[in-house]
């Protein structure tokens, strides 16, 4: 792993920990976590000082890349990684959820679903394409739009889920989230996550919060 220069970071924020549920002080869960994981953490979560950080400038993103894509996911997240309308840059994106495929959710969907909710078989559905459509890729996108619905209405439609595009040590995955850290909203119920995890996994699997592979800087707010 890149091992980042803390020199010009302070350490991370003391502020409890969120989903609002959990009341665990950072710092606990921070001292359980590798060297090189707590680094990247601390280069993540903390604010920058000035804009000419090299996390910040935009000249230094190429190379500054390499190290933060080695980020893994995370269980628990700073208050400063929320954004603040009083600071003035915007943290990285994180999306709460599971590392999960379009593909996964089309099998979820062939061996769980309803059988009004089944998509069709892969025969029936090239019958029904134009010989030009990708029909393995449209028939896993619908099995990802068939988990975002199911989702969406475990969340009684308070939060938007849907698949994103993530860093997980290195290499860029997908997964599927239901909390985005610049639109938090009300913090889910135990009941709402369990309900999903069981509808993915047939049992309880805990949420991990995933760095976007997008917005993964902090960004200087226009004046």
């Amino acid at each position: 792993m890149c091992i980042l220069s803390l020199s010009n970071i302070s350490s991370a924020p003391t502020s409890m920990a969120f989903p609002d549920s959990l009341c665990l002080d950072i710092n606990e869960y921070l001292s359980t976590l590798p060297d090189g994981d707590r680094q990247l953490y601390d280069v993540l979560s903390c604010i920058p000082e000035s804009a000419d950080e090299p996390r910040v400038r935009r000249s230094r993103r190429g190379a500054f890349i390499k190290c933060i894509s080695q980020v893994p996911p995370y269980r628990y997240l700073a208050r400063s990684c929320v954004p603040d309308n009083e600071c003035d840059f915007q943290p990285p994106r994180w999306h709460y959820g599971y590392k999960f495929t379009y593909e996964q959710a089309l099998a979820l969907n062939q061996e769980n679903a309803p059988d009004d909710e089944r998509i069709d078989s892969l025969s029936d559905f090239q019958e029904m394409c134009d010989e030009s459509v990708d029909v393995k890729k449209e028939r896993s996108m619908l099995g990802g739009w068939w988990l975002k619905c199911r989702a969406e209405n475990i969340l009684e439609f308070q939060h938007n889920a849907g698949f994103k595009s993530v860093w997980d040590r290195g290499e860029k995955a997908q997964m599927f989230g239901f909390r985005d850290s610049w639109h938090l909203g009300d913090p889910h119920t135990g009941e709402e996550v369990e309900e999903i995890s069981q509808l993915m996994f047939g049992k309880y699997v805990e949420p991990m919060w995933y760095l976007d592979a997008s917005h993964c800087f902090w960004y200087e707010k226009r004046k």
